[in-house]
């Protein structure tokens, strides 16, 4: 039965092996890098594997937050079975994608077949194998590729359902799973099923029961995602990428009338209703989505959405793509139309949305109807010519000499396409995209973990790389959930932890005046980032034996006339740095405006610790900490917070606050916090008015 079976089935076998050979082989390096959104999805299933908890700490999440969003939970709970197979690796947390691409061109066959016949679910099933925007997605740690696998899965047991009412509870699970895959199935599926009701309304109610049972299935699997969108949470990227925030309208209503987008008379004098921006936004991304441009030519424009230079799709799939809607509208059928539906509802999600438009990964719900089609084109086309009915033999052989060149020239046309693509994407494409993969931060981090002598590394000029380092040093998720504080890595600051080496880790050419440990290059040989050895500073810290408690308690404020420090009228400790004066003098004798105050001490750290300090002040502003400058804002402006991380060992350490008024409202203030401390204005008990080098304290402290 076995054989049997499979001799049956070869081709469908080859090309499910053709599948996952696409999909794995040299899956850790092409694309060239790993994305921070991969490593986020990555982590997390580790950190859940671990710990049961996200990064954040939260047990079972059903939504993950990272980066200012939530990601869905179907890729990251995924991952977590092969991550501890293989490990926390890329080849683990892209292979997820690469199951879930697979198991989508087996169900395009058997979907395909459900509606047509096994060639056509062969050749769409071939089609999507190899086609550029699913392979793409296919290969990199994506939560979007779980979406067209779960709603073909789903959409093909509807299928049957409409012969067997059981599987309708099948399909219910599924499209209902299918909303907790990525953002746009929210709109895609009720769309697509409303479609299907109306055009096969009477075989379902045929089988009322499986119905309404299957509509309650899916409506407890969704309750919990309409509590989490109710309360806003579900809708925060939407928020700010949608066409309907105030941002989007005003960038269509000025590219209107600035003609950067196609406009006339008419559309100029509407561009001031709100209600014509968001129609004619909407009406300008649809028709973008499908534009030979987007599809067959030029593609999404983020290189890594696309690998550049042709389309989505290949351009030999947009004949085939027009003969099957040809066929499709010619042969009608309520069953087989719910295709032309789903082709013409595939970019409403992305449409909605105003940034990066056509949007590859926000439309791939467009998946696999394309390959469907345009498989059916093909065996259409395929089985017209061979039954074409001519009575005069010559005119019929003539038509198949036209035929087999047809097919010879198209045959031909298709491999230049299919090749260019494959050699592209193999080879030209990791040597061009890796900037956009961030290649290099495995490299660094791996590179500093191995380094000696070495005690602490600070990333400088390039915002915090925080998930970089917590997936590639593999960083124990409990720690990390309970202070989000790494023992040895800093971000755009430099430690004063005394007797601690510390390197800095730079873009290639920044800091030269450091020496060069180890360089990182890129692909293309040029060199790619530094780690350059820093100049250790000894740090005095003052050790709390020689702070008396007398002298604990505020710090020393000095009181000048002059925005300058010039005309010194008092001298006092001041408890705590909280003030407002608003307009009014900070103490007798200085004046209203333009007046500056120096406060000087210590500052008690209580650990070895990371610390960020925070001022808030109208007007100018500097904060040192051991001679170092770390926040200075010395110019007018209204009240602004300023801040600045710095790590700092146990003790106490020197601390100098200045700040000037030049008019109007004076305000300053100093709060701190840290892995154990919330953000607050500094407490007076951890200052002190005692310096040994500089201070004579001949007076009272109030």
């Amino acid at each position: 039965m076995n054989r049997l079976w499979i001799k049956s089935n070869v081709y469908l076998i080859v090309i499910i092996f053709l599948a996952i050979i696409l999909r794995v082989v040299l899956l850790n390096e092409v694309p060239n890098g790993f994305y921070s959104d991969e490593a986020s999805v990555g982590y997390n299933s580790y950190s859940i594997l671990q710990t049961g908890r996200d990064e954040h700490g939260e047990l079972l999440p059903l939504y993950f937050k990272a980066f200012g969003e939530y990601k869905n939970p179907i890729y990251i709970y995924a991952a977590i079975p092969l991550i501890k197979i293989f490990g926390l690796n890329e080849f683990a947390v892209r292979l997820t994608s690469a199951l879930f691409g697979t198991l989508t061109v087996i169900f395009t066959y058997f979907l395909a077949k459900e509606l047509f016949s096994r060639r056509v679910g062969l050749w769409a099933a071939l089609f999507l194998a190899i086609s550029p925007w699913h392979l793409q997605f296919s290969r990199i740690a994506f939560e979007a590729i779980s979406l067209p696998c779960l709603f073909t899965i789903g959409c093909y047991f509807l299928l049957k359902g409409m012969g067997k009412g059981k599987y309708l509870f099948y399909s219910a699970i599924l499209l209902a799973v299918t909303f907790y895959t990525y953002a746009p199935a929210k709109v895609f599926v009720p769309l697509f099923l409303a479609g299907y009701f109306v055009l096969n309304y009477r075989n379902l109610v045929k089988f009322k029961r499986e119905l309404f049972l299957s509509l309650a299935l899916a409506f407890l699997i969704l309750v919990p995602l309409l509590i989490f969108s109710v309360h806003g949470q579900g809708q925060l990227r939407f928020n700010i990428v949608s066409i309907f925030t105030k941002h989007s309208l005003n960038l269509t209503r000025d590219n209107i009338l600035n003609d950067k987008y196609w406009s006339t008379s008419l559309f100029k004098s509407l561009s001031d209703h709100k209600f014509f921006l968001i129609l004619y936004s909407f009406f300008r991304n649809y028709f973008l989505h499908m534009s030979p441009d987007f599809l067959f030519f030029k593609g999404d424009m983020n290189t890594r959405h696309s690998i550049g230079a042709m389309g989505q799709l290949f351009q030999f799939e947009g004949i085939l793509l027009i003969t099957g809607i040809i066929f499709l509208v010619m042969r009608a059928r309520k069953k087989r139309m719910i295709l032309l539906w789903w082709f013409l509802i595939f970019p409403v999600a992305s449409s909605l949305t105003y940034e990066s438009v056509p949007h590859a990964i926000r439309s791939i719900c467009g998946l696999p109807v394309f390959q469907i089609i345009a498989a059916l084109g093909l065996v259409s086309s395929i089985n017209y010519v061979r039954y074409i009915d001519i009575n005069k033999p010559k005119y019929k052989i003539c038509i198949k000499y036209l035929a087999a060149l047809f097919s010879i020239l198209f045959l031909t046309f298709a491999i230049y396409n299919i090749r260019y693509y494959f050699v592209r994407y193999y080879k030209v494409y990791p040597k061009v995209s890796y900037g956009a993969w961030n290649y290099g931060m495995k490299e660094v981090i791996q590179t500093a973990e191995n380094l000696k002598g070495i005690d602490t590394y600070s990333f400088m000029g390039m915002g915090r790389k925080d998930i970089f380092v917590l997936y590639y040093t593999k960083y124990d998720p409990g720690k990390w959930q309970k202070n989000k504080h790494f023992d040895r890595y800093r971000f755009d600051n430099i430690s004063r932890l005394t007797n601690k080496k510390q390197a800095l880790i730079v873009k290639a050419s920044e800091y030269p005046q450091y020496p060069t440990i180890q360089t990182i290059f890129f692909p293309n040989g040029k060199a790619g980032y530094e780690i350059k050895e820093f100049e250790e500073k000894k740090i005095n810290v003052v050790s709390p034996s020689e702070v008396k408690p007398e002298l604990i308690g505020g710090l020393k404020g000095s009181y000048f006339n002059g925005k300058n420090f010039e005309n010194c009228m008092l001298c006092r400790i001041d408890k705590i740095i909280d003030f407002n004066w608003l307009r009014g003098s900070p103490c007798p004798g200085v004046n209203i405006d333009n007046f500056s105050i120096r406060w000087d001490g210590l500052i008690k750290i209580d650990e070895n610790e990371e610390y960020k300090f925070y001022t808030v002040s109208d007007d100018g502003i500097r904060l040192m900490i051991d001679g170092d400058t770390i926040i200075d804002n010395w110019t007018s402006h209204r009240s602004t917070e300023d801040n600045a991380v710095i790590s700092l060992d146990k003790g106490w350490h020197k601390i100098a606050i200045e700040y000037n008024d030049i008019g109007f409202d004076a305000t300053v203030k100093l709060l701190w916090s840290a892995p154990l401390i919330e953000k607050q204005v500094i407490p007076s008990d951890h200052f002190s008015f005692y310096d040994p080098h500089d201070f004579n304290l001949n007076f009272d402290p109030n």
